[in-house]
Parts: structure tokens; sequence; C-alpha cells
């Protein structure tokens, strides 16, 4: 069974050190059984978070496309690395 690891870059400054890292890891990072997803939050323009719903209890409504997108690729994810 293959896990499924999220890489999160958790800066959307240009030029940071952690885009630095993920880029080595992104070249350098390799272990049997798991499957990598490089996450970087450029890719979804998240407006501030403000649904009436509680995300763990209940769906959210009136999701825009970059918050779906988000949870998705979230969802597809065993566990996470910020």
């Amino acid at each position: 069974m293959t896990v499924k690891i999220g890489v999160i870059l958790g800066t959307t400054r240009s030029n940071s050190l952690g885009s630095k890292l993920l880029r080595y890891l992104q070249q350098s990072l390799t272990t049997a059984g798991v499957t990598y997803t490089w996450i970087d939050l450029q890719d979804y323009p998240l407006p501030f978070y403000d649904h009436a719903e509680t995300p763990l209890s209940e769906s959210i409504q009136g999701l825009a496309t970059s918050e779906q997108k988000w949870l998705d690729v979230l969802a597809a994810q065993d566990g996470y690395l910020f």
C-alpha cells in the first residue's frame, strides 16, 4: 500500500527559505511506499475563511473554486508535512 503525503509550502513569499527547502526536498526525497504531493499555497489563492459552518462538524456551503480545490487536494492525502 502506498502512503500519500502532502508536503505544503507554508508561505507565498517569493524567494523564501521555505521554497528553497521545498525544491531541495523535491529533488532528494524518495521513500519506498510513499507518494509525495507538492502543495504550493500560491496555487490556491484562498480568501479569508468567512463561512457560517464549522468544517469539522458540517459541510461548508458556497465554497469558492479555489477553496474546493484546496480541500480536495488535502482530502487526497494520508498525512502532511509543513
